[in-house]
């Protein structure tokens, strides 16, 4: 599918919490992401393309926070003012083809349940030819919510405000057909008016392009006779005001003193400032936020008057509304930790090969303290030099600087205009952000015994051992912590302990854990398969699909892999080769080398030849078709099965032509060498070579997966906090938080995160 993302809007009603910089869709609402990337997230499994919709004032947010999530196709329709959704949507729509399926959703509500399952419903529903839209039961009648009228499943109507009878649902923003089918349901002539525009819009909706055009909402140009209502399976909320923010942030996110109330009713109390407690004392019906440069105060029925405030007040103290502590910029990302009249202090982040461009503080001095990466920094034209971790750079009153990062990972310095140095983050750790892990061992009829002889690995007795699943919480084969205050929890006993939030964000979308990862030992061909990808999988198996990266660790003479078709065939030519046992004649063989990549997407028939060693990194997921299996037999001495009907629903029938080698794209990194083996949007793999000491930093979005393929040395994380050994074929994951793994000795690992 492909996804149109609604990122518009000002949200002035969330003031003083966003500014007209940095609205609502981008604050960190939770888990240290924004409502934007968390609707990123939610629709990865389903949707390979996203458009993006919104304020060309926001392109720096945007693309600054789209940098969480690799290898994600993007583009973007931006309006230099304000258009509501049907212009847009429809332009969009006009660049599609008409048998795209298109999912479209908005960015400014949380939604907690099933949502995976009202998105497959709105596909049957797109696969009949008409539209489906998402509505949920109305808890309230809280003014900004929208509506959906209805009769069974016919939708008769969208409303702004609360109908005065009929049934109705609370509108989700979320609505998916067929591009043809989305077009031909809106109003006639204002797609008539809009294709007269075409030929003007270039991706910008200029004010040409928005000359004489009645700002509509979707809805308001959408005719119903082929529209279906499906029901949310999940809960819904959506952020309007601060009365909605305050009612899904509620108590439990306060602080045991940012908030002290005494003899208060109905009162809450939204404060940023950690450090800051606001005390309130015998006040009923308020609504209190504190940010570090405002402090609004107002009895709950008047809380979304500020919109009217904000208006009557912007000319003399539009700094107020429009600035936020964040600004985003091509190059990073600066964060105003403390702003007075005497001196300023910025907490700076700069993109890896980004510079900040050359500035000038006219009537100031300004310290730089590096705190993460190196900093290469120029002061007045001079020659630059590098500041490592915990150095500072000067510059002097009135002297052009520039500040560059050249290395692979974020540049992070504190920035202190006539101050002084700010404090860290003092956000407590885990007492175990790094465990190592007991794989666990499947038999499997073309298996042996080269992951002990090549790995290491201890099989105990066990002969033919195919796989080794290192990283897994799937109930076919679940890892176990090796050592530790967790010794014996398994990985998924692990996570409930220390809570899914240690996962990171990007994991919390996701049902269940994400990724597995393993040893394959094909001492027999394995046999030829096929995967299927999300859209198949959940429907049929309740799983998901399973894209996968094979980094090949051992290989003997003549080792191979089966990867695609070696032309264009048909799904009867397969059925009609599986019979007469001919299909190896189609497939395309690739001779093997030790430390080659190779990247296979669902829907790619594949299958390992004999004498490989291979990591395995994939979705956590173990569903596989067999296609043909060169008629081998089980432990019974029955016939393996076949998924034969079910692999020509999956398979991709077209020639391949070798795309599936990845290519080297190894650079300098410290002390040894980084590789970035390939990444999608599920995950990401990259291998760090080094003969000394190697730092891979950590942060809050994603854990961390490391396997180790040669070396033997002591690794730490978080400071000292978790210190390990390590030694050839050895894994360990790490939580997501903000810390560094550092390696000593000799060490060749793959690092993998979502």
């Amino acid at each position: 599918m492909k996804c149109f993302v609604l990122a518009g809007g000002s949200s002035d009603r969330l003031w003083p919490l966003s500014r007209k910089n940095y609205p609502k869709q981008f604050m960190e609402i939770r888990d240290h992401r924004s409502m934007f990337q968390e609707t990123i997230l939610r629709n990865i499994p389903f949707c390979d393309e996203y458009v993006v919709l919104a304020n060309r004032r926001h392109e720096s947010v945007l693309r600054g926070q789209l940098r969480a999530f690799q290898r994600l196709k993007c583009s973007f329709i931006f309006e230099e003012r304000p258009v509501k959704t049907a212009l847009s949507v429809a332009l969009a729509l006009m660049r599609c083809k008409e048998s795209e399926e298109i999912l479209i959703v908005s960015t400014d509500s949380i939604l907690d349940g099933d949502y995976n399952g009202t998105v497959m419903d709105l596909k049957k529903v797109a696969c009949q030819d008409r539209i489906g839209v998402v509505g949920t039961p109305a808890m309230n009648n809280w003014a900004g919510y929208n509506y959906i009228e209805y009769d069974g499943k016919s939708v008769l109507g969208f409303s702004s405000s609360r109908p005065e009878k009929g049934y109705f649902l609370w509108d989700c923003g979320i609505v998916a057909g067929r591009a043809g089918v989305l077009l031909d349901s809106l109003d006639e002539r204002f797609v008539s008016r809009v294709r007269r525009r075409l030929e003007q819009f270039n991706g910008v909706i200029t004010q040409e392009v928005a000359a004489g055009m009645q700002p509509y909402a979707l809805g308001q140009v959408m005719k119903t006779d082929r529209v279906s209502l499906v029901r949310a399976r999940f809960r819904f909320h959506r952020i309007i005001d601060l009365k909605t923010y305050s009612e899904y942030k509620g108590r439990k996110e306060q602080g045991p003193s940012s908030a002290i109330k005494a003899l208060c009713r109905n009162t809450d109390v939204i404060n940023t400032e950690e450090e800051k407690a606001v005390v309130l004392n015998n006040v009923d019906d308020l609504l209190v936020v504190n940010t570090r440069d405002a402090l609004y105060i107002s009895k709950k029925e008047s809380v979304a008057d500020i919109k009217r405030i904000a208006s009557l007040n912007y000319e003399k103290n539009s700094d107020i509304f429009d600035r936020s502590d964040i600004t985003y910029y091509n190059w990073g990302t600066r964060h105003t930790l403390y702003r007075t009249s005497g001196y300023r202090v910025n907490r700076v982040t700069v993109y890896p090969h980004k510079e900040i461009p050359t500035e000038t503080y006219g009537g100031s001095s300004a310290t730089f303290s590096v705190i993460a990466g190196t900093a290469f920094i120029t002061v007045n034209g001079s020659e630059g030099r590098e500041y490592l971790l915990n150095q500072s750079a000067y510059v002097p009153v009135g002297k052009r600087h520039r500040v560059e990062n050249r290395g692979e990972l974020n540049l992070t310095v504190i920035e202190a205009v006539i101050g002084q140095d700010a404090v860290g983050e003092n956000e407590r750790q885990p007492d175990e952000v790094l465990v190592k892990l007991r794989p666990a061992l499947l038999q499997c009829i073309w298996g042996g015994v080269n992951l002990a002889k090549v790995l290491g690995k201890k099989l105990y007795g066990k002969k033919n051992v195919g796989e080794s699943w290192e990283l897994s919480t799937h109930p076919d084969g679940e890892s176990v912590v090796a050592d530790g205050k967790y010794e014996g929890k398994t990985l998924r006993q692990f996570i409930e302990i220390i809570g899914r939030e240690k996962l990171g964000w990007k994991c919390q979308s996701f049902a269940s854990f994400p990724l597995l990862i393993k040893f394959i030992d094909a001492h027999q061909p394995l046999s030829i398969q096929v995967h299927p990808n999300d859209e198949y999988a959940f429907p049929h198996e309740n799983e998901y699909g399973k894209n996968e990266l094979w980094y090949i660790v051992d290989a003997k003479p003549g080792a191979y892999i089966y990867a695609g078709f070696n032309r264009n065939v048909s799904r009867s030519e397969v059925l009609r080769r599986l019979h007469d046992g001919t299909i190896e004649e189609v497939l395309q063989k690739i001779s093997v080398q030790a430390g080659q990549t190779y990247f296979l997407r669902t829907g790619t028939v594949h299958a390992i030849g004999g004498g490989c060693i291979i990591c395995e990194i994939q979705q956590s997921s173990n569903v596989t078709y067999r296609l043909y299996d060169y008629d081998r037999r089980n432990e019974r001495g029955e016939p393996r099965e076949l998924h034969v009907e079910k692999a020509l629903d999956v398979l991709n029938y077209k020639a391949s032509l070798r795309e599936f080698a990845q290519r080297d794209r190894t650079e300098p990194y410290g002390n040894g060498t980084r590789t970035l083996l390939g990444e999608c949007k599920y995950f990401s793999a990259t291998k760090y070579e080094a003969k000394g000491e190697i730092s891979i930093a950590v942060d809050y979005s994603s854990f961390c997966a490391f396997v180790v393929l040669e070396g033997k040395g002591k690794v730490n994380a978080g400071d000292g906090i978790s210190v390990k050994t390590f030694k050839r074929g050895e894994t360990f994951f790490g939580v997501a938080h903000k810390y560094t793994f550092r390696s000593k000795g000799k060490i060749c690992l793959i690092a993998v995160t979502l």
